[in-house]
């Protein structure tokens, strides 16, 4: 989720308060799930497109990050409208294609995008750090925070034993087939891994005992809210009232 090459933009995004844009994030995607009306739905996704702009995202790199997203939503588009009870919009031999289907699918597509291109620009140009910092300041379960700065911290030394271990493998030759040896040989992989994984944490929980860690990750205070904060708070507002107001209109 967290990238670099999101979290180095300059926006004005970028510049409020982590709290502000967990916050926002997190009522506007309840306020997109929520939303019914495809007139609305598609109102959510033009804001979520102009959330991404003031951003400033990376074309290629937002779209790389969709493209999963909209993989499964085209397979959506697929089986909802073969499946899905209601009038036919048109037929394809023996098959009808329903227009209250390709409604769904096309809603479901649109509120998909629209969340995840709004938690991109507001969460994702967050570092990792910081989103944490602003968890510990919105009360989230201090040991829920320290876990995952800790699991982000160590993704790469585990993917390092990982490279380890398949290099390992190919000196000795491994080929992967779909035989028992191949079943065996990965699984006797994955074992290793969590034994040299568990072996690091212990060392590395002994070194931090060490410096005086508590089972508390020491965190600094964020600053206080600023004028850009209550403004993005007060677009936001703006943006979730007139979501409403299509959804009801």
């Amino acid at each position: 989720m967290f990238s670099d090459t999101f979290t180095r933009i300059d926006s004005p995004i970028h510049r409020c308060d982590a709290r502000a844009r967990i916050v926002v994030a997190v009522v506007w995607s309840i306020t997109v799930a929520l939303v019914h009306d495809l007139n609305a739905q598609i109102a959510c996704g033009i804001i979520a497109v102009a959330a991404a702009f003031i951003a400033r995202l990376p074309l290629r790199s937002t779209v790389k990050r969709l493209l999963p997203l909209n993989l499964f939503v085209g397979v959506l588009f697929i089986v909802l409208p073969l499946a899905a009870p209601g009038k036919s919009a048109l037929h394809v031999g023996s098959l009808s294609i329903s227009t209250a289907g390709l409604t769904q699918a096309m809603g479901i597509g649109v509120r998909a995008n629209a969340i995840v291109l709004t938690v991109t620009a507001l969460v994702a140009t967050l570092d990792i750090v910081t989103f944490g910092r602003a968890l510990h300041a919105l009360y989230a379960p201090p040991k829920l925070v320290t876990l995952l700065l800790f699991t982000v911290r160590y993704v790469a030394v585990i993917r390092a034993e990982y490279a380890a271990l398949r290099r390992a493998m190919r000196v000795r030759c491994f080929t992967p087939r779909t035989n028992m040896h191949t079943m065996r040989t990965l699984g006797n992989l994955a074992g290793m891994l969590l034994v040299r994984g568990l072996e690091r944490s212990a060392r590395v929980l002994m070194a931090m005992k060490c410096r005086g860690y508590t089972g508390r990750f020491p965190l600094r205070e964020l600053t206080p809210l600023r004028a850009c904060d209550a403004i993005l708070g007060v677009v936001a507002a703006m943006c979730i009232a007139f979501v409403a107001w299509a959804e009801v209109l």
